[in-house]
């Protein structure tokens, strides 16, 4: 909390690194507002935070360069690995380099900061202010733990477990429920009766297709794979290729050599606009293919099987497959021999209903109240600041 005044406000700090932990504060936002939260909510990208200094600009620019570098594979993937994993320990001269300017521009704000990602969270306590950090991932690595002056909002009881175990204090994390676009929660009952419905016959699916928003050139090679063997294997392919379309060229160049009216391809111009049209298609999706990250939750919560794209990308990803396997809810696609068999997979394991027992085992176990949770207890913190 920034001071105790009457002019209270949520003030929403976003990276806008990724796809997955804007998407979570997008959907928190987006709660407040059908709550009718009548208090201001100053949201901002921190490239777009006019007081941050050149140096500070320059910073997170490098950074946001590393998630992109870890789309490349080999490598690249390999430092971008060892980069998350070392931001655990970062520096405090780093954290001040990335924060220098944040404390001028914010010690004239009054309310509560709110932010989506463990690295601007550790930045800002290293500053000095307490911050409320969303945590909407399953899993927990040690860049997480934010283990002062931070209260992190995760999705179940296990994640909040492994991060007491890393050292944050219990009291200091709300378990909230599962942290899914209040668009698709509106709808998962309905969607998932009409899922179950075509997974229990023998009637072609339709496999939707997630791009990470690094582009990993592997995954990119996997889906080209999976969607040609889908369409050969009679089903109806749904490839949403993301908001970046110089990103996206190669992939749907390829996409429309296969030549089939059954592929869709779904470019968008911005993360919000993704959401819509992926709500409006979700009552057709019967399977997901997508990397290890966000979506894992739909998987696990809106009972949308997955079939996870390897290799595992980021720190996230490894714990995040893991449960969703133990789950019962996701299959791996780990060569493009995999890519190229899962066509004839699909359609054997909806023969022997396994794709029927996998949706059914991610879904009603684990509440899908993430974003609703969080909201009311951002609007009645607010009003505890005397």
């Amino acid at each position: 909390m920034v001071s105790k005044t009457a002019n209270k406000k949520i003030i929403a700090l976003s990276t806008e690194i990724g796809r997955g932990h804007p998407n979570y504060l997008d959907s928190v936002l987006k709660a407040l507002k059908t709550l009718s939260f009548n208090q201001e909510v100053l949201s901002y990208n921190i490239f777009e935070v006019s007081a941050l200094s050149g140096l500070a600009r320059l910073g997170w620019s490098w950074v946001k360069k590393i998630y992109f570098g870890g789309g490349y594979g080999g490598v690249a993937t390999k430092l971008y690995n060892f980069f998350r994993k070392k931001t655990a320990q970062a520096s405090p001269i780093f954290l001040n380099l990335l924060g220098s300017g944040l404390d001028n521009f914010l010690k004239g704000l009054t309310g509560i900061i709110l932010v989506e990602h463990p690295l601007l969270a550790r930045v800002l306590t290293n500053l000095g202010f307490s911050v409320f950090y969303i945590h909407g991932e399953i899993a927990a690595p040690k860049e997480c733990a934010i283990t002062d002056n931070a209260l992190t909002f995760v999705p179940i009881e296990q994640t909040k477990e492994q991060l007491v175990r890393l050292g944050v204090k219990p009291e200091s994390v709300i378990v909230t429920g599962l942290l899914i676009e209040p668009d698709l929660v509106k709808d998962a009952e309905e969607n998932f009766t009409l899922r179950i419905a075509r997974l229990d016959s023998l009637q072609p699916l339709t496999v939707a297709f997630f791009i990470s928003q690094a582009y990993p050139k592997p995954h990119i090679k996997k889906v080209i794979a999976a969607v040609e063997s889908v369409i050969k294997n009679d089903m109806k392919a749904i490839v949403f290729t993301g908001t970046l379309p110089n990103y996206a060229v190669h992939l749907k160049n390829q996409l429309k050599m296969i030549k089939s009216k059954n592929i869709m391809i779904v470019q968008s111009k911005s993360r919000q606009e993704e959401n819509q049209k992926t709500a409006r298609l979700a009552n057709s999706i019967d399977i997901m293919v997508a990397t290890a990250h966000e979506r894992t939750n739909w998987a696990v919560g809106l009972g949308l099987p997955i079939f996870v794209l390897f290799p595992l990308i980021g720190t996230y990803a490894q714990m995040n497959y893991n449960f969703a396997r133990n789950l019962g809810v996701a299959e791996p696609i780990l060569t493009i021999q995999d890519a190229r068999n899962l066509g004839a997979k699909i359609i054997e394991m909806q023969k022997n209903n396994l794709l029927a027992q996998m949706a059914r085992k991610g879904f009603s176990y684990y509440p899908l109240t993430g974003a609703s949770k969080i909201a009311d207890y951002l609007i009645s913190s607010l009003e505890s600041i005397t």
